[in-house]
């Protein structure tokens, strides 16, 4: 550390300074945090449409043939949607195949989608391995059935980055693959990320996973009998009306092998009637409930924005509406509302840009250039303008939010970590973590005014503008200084080492988190005395509160969960899901929507700040990465902890 101020004192501006005070920011901010990341964005598909795709894979010549007839029949008769993944390498040789998904085709009720050209695990393949793959399969469906489709299956629901690159120089604009994470993992190699992070919309992939299945995969020998366990119509009609609730959609994975008796423990060729007539239900089922059945190409082209993620950190919790993922630049560190606009800004630590989203349309409306490193943001909203810490510029970098862009780069001291603002007497206070000061900047001519020193390295500040005290987080201390004369009113020990800082103005209570100690100390604003501290989840860092709502919001940035507590009685009541750690967070007050940044999964999750309590249903992941455009997201179920 000594080496790193010295150097910081001569003002080196080399690579090597960047990158050790790169490695500063990761350890003070998500040392313990894994360092995967991914050359793609994956954007997810999740308009509240209400509808259901039924997913059918495995489609080629000689493979259980009665039984994909009877299905695709099935659908035929009751004229209903069907998504076919076909495997082109396969198919073509049998007219009877070929001629029902022609006549499906040409009505209108089946959706062709690129199920490879031979089946062959693609994550296993090399980039032009698979673009051959693709590609020639997408030729040979525009050869005989007139069009190359948009969406691709992966087969045995595995890809990689370089599947997504292919993808992107093919045109297509949907993957579909498995849900379980734990079972099917993905590794998708690091990318380039010096480039602009904003893309066109064209550019970007959907993933719409499969939520359910018509059965479900075992451990097993591939191709036994054991591979499949038949899940039963209730079981998934629950699973559909669940993902629905929660997203707007669902999905059902089905093969042929699916709908054939067994016999000696082979699979025939002869259909089981049981098997189709429980899909004839189910179908009944999912129209009774006034379920549309739908496809995966109307499903992302429900609007031409950026579509809704519906994801286990983009849920509504108890409301109608699924909420959103947004694609964002690299690492999010950093997360600040306009309550009176709406608008939230991200800083991304990695790619020195804000991303600012659209409260109303959930949309990502642009990126905006600010310093090296950006980690802390605050918001004035009464002047409607933005201040951005620039960890390794020295600076603060001004936004106007009414127009989005820089009005202003203001130098301060060295490496800026935590900022806040107090809207009463329009001042923004930024803590200098290599100087040892807090800059006082005047929000009205955006001049430092002063600098006052309160002893050692600050890293997070919090405002109450009700008392005009400004809170700064020490390694394990917390001062207390008084603005009206700025000078240190009381300094709070503790045992543990202290992160960031929140403060309720409506009970005035002060919010501590303690990432060594998976704590939140609760602290009496009018006594400056600790009364409580609260476990939480493993390592929280960022915290806020909604003195509306009254809750206190602490994201866990191990375990990728939110504890929500209450303002007065300081008790946990909720823990949520959300994103790969989570470091940040901020809330809207006027609509009670909290925004959690995710460092790791590139990412923005929203809760409701006013739920409190949440029935148990299946959850999704949602992995974005920057440099490209892609997200995607998979499902696996758990129970959320109350």
């Amino acid at each position: 550390m000594k080496d790193l101020r010295a150097v910081s004192l001569v003002k080196c501006r080399g690579c090597a300074y960047r990158m050790a005070l790169c490695a500063l920011a990761a350890a003070i901010i998500f040392a313990s945090l894994p360092k995967d990341s991914y050359s793609q964005q994956i954007e997810g598909s999740g308009l509240p449409c209400n509808c259901v795709i039924f997913r059918f894979d495995d489609i080629q010549d000689d493979f259980v043939q009665p039984a994909q007839l009877a299905v695709m029949d099935l659908f035929l008769l009751k004229n209903q949607s069907l998504s076919l993944g076909l495997i082109m390498g396969r198919l073509g040789d049998n007219d009877m195949i070929v001629d029902k998904i022609l006549e499906g085709s040409s009505r209108g009720i089946f959706e062709l989608s690129n199920h490879s050209w031979t089946h062959e695990n693609h994550s296993t393949l090399t980039k032009a391995e698979q673009l051959n793959s693709i590609q020639q399969a997408n030729d040979k469906m525009a050869e005989m059935f007139g069009d190359r489709s948009d969406v691709f299956i992966a087969p045995y629901n595995r890809f990689n980055s370089e599947t997504l690159d292919v993808m992107k120089e093919v045109g297509m604009k949907i993957i579909s693959s498995e849900t379980d994470l734990d079972k099917y993992p993905y590794f998708l190699s690091s990318g380039d990320t010096s480039q602009d992070p904003s893309e066109d919309e064209e550019e970007k992939v959907h993933h719409i996973p499969a939520t359910t299945a018509f059965r479900t995969k075992e451990d097993a020998e591939p191709g036994s009998i054991k591979e499949f366990t038949k899940v039963p119509v209730e079981q998934i009609m629950r699973e559909i009306d669940s993902s629905i609730a929660s997203y707007g959609y669902a999905v059902v994975m089905m093969h042929p092998q699916d709908f054939v008796r067994i016999e000696e423990g082979r699979y025939t060729k002869i259909p089981d009637e049981r098997e189709l007539v429980d899909l004839a239900r189910l179908m009944d089922l999912v129209q009774a409930k006034g379920y549309q059945i739908s496809t995966f190409s109307h499903l992302a082209g429900l609007s031409d924005r950026h579509y809704e993620g519906s994801s286990r950190f983009g849920m509504t919790y108890g409301r109608d509406t699924p909420l959103n993922v947004f694609t964002l630049g690299n690492s999010p560190a950093g997360v600040a509302i306009n309550s009176a606009t709406g608008m939230i800004f991200v800083t991304n630590s990695k790619s020195d840009t804000v991303s600012v989203i659209d409260g109303s349309t959930r949309t990502v409306l642009q990126q905006i250039r600010v310093g090296g490193a950006p980690f802390g943001i605050a918001v004035n909203q009464n002047t409607n303008t933005v201040y951005v810490a620039n960890w390794l510029s020295d600076s603060v970098s001004i936004i106007d939010g009414s127009t989005l862009r820089v009005v202003g780069n203001l130098p301060v001291g060295g490496a800026p970590f935590g900022i806040a603002v107090n809207q009463n007497t329009n001042t923004v206070y930024v803590a200098n973590w290599l100087s040892d000061s807090v800059s006082i900047v005047d929000g009205s001519t955006h001049k430092v005014i002063d600098s006052i020193r309160i002893g050692g390295k600050a890293l997070a500040l919090a405002v109450n503008p009700a008392t005009n005290f400004l809170y700064a987080v020490f390694p394990k201390s917390l001062a207390v200084v008084n603005l009206e004369g700025k000078s240190l009113s009381a300094s709070i020990e503790f045992d543990d080492k202290a992160d960031r800082v929140a403060v309720s103005p409506a009970t005035n209570t002060v919010y501590v988190t303690h990432a060594g100690s998976d704590s939140v100390s609760v602290i009496d604003g009018s006594t400056n005395s600790v009364i409580k501290k609260i476990a939480v989840g493993d390592v929280p860092v960022g915290i806020a509160v909604d003195p509306v709502a009254g809750h206190v919001f602490v994201a866990n940035s191990e375990e990728n969960t939110i504890s929500v507590i209450d303002d007065k009685s300081h008790a946990v009541v909720l823990t949520l899901q959300v994103g790969e750690n989570p470091v940040s967070i901020d809330v809207n007050t006027a609509t009670a929507a909290a925004y959690v940044a995710n460092i790791n999964s590139h990412s923005v999750s929203i809760l409701d700040s006013r739920i409190v309590t949440v029935p148990e249903f299946p959850t999704f992941v949602v992995m974005l990465a920057v440099g490209f455009t892609i997200l995607f997201f998979m499902q696996f179920t758990r129970k959320l902890k109350h």
